[in-house]
């Protein structure tokens, strides 16, 4: 077997009424991780339909520094010319 990396980890849960499910987080190296939730497929329709289904959690927006503005001489206002775009 080939080498293998760790990318993320998930957690056995259950709701309030006793469904269990797996709460699993993605790691994402240049921003947020990924967040699943997978639910097993209560009725198979073949042999062949999934055996869970997965979830993506709704994005949580990331706050992000903005340019920093300064005044030129006429006063109009002009992004910084040091933030990288």
């Amino acid at each position: 077997m080939g080498k293998t990396t760790k990318v993320g980890v998930a957690w056995k849960k259950q709701t309030p009424d006793g469904k269990s499910y797996l709460s699993a987080v993605i790691t994402n190296p240049v921003g947020p991780d990924f967040r699943y939730t997978i639910w097993p497929v209560d009725e198979k329709r073949s042999e062949q339909s999934p055996d869970y289904s997965i979830t993506k959690s709704a994005d949580v927006p990331v706050t992000r520094p903005t340019a920093t503005t300064t005044k030129r001489e006429s006063g109009d206002d002009f992004p910084d010319e040091n933030v990288p775009f």
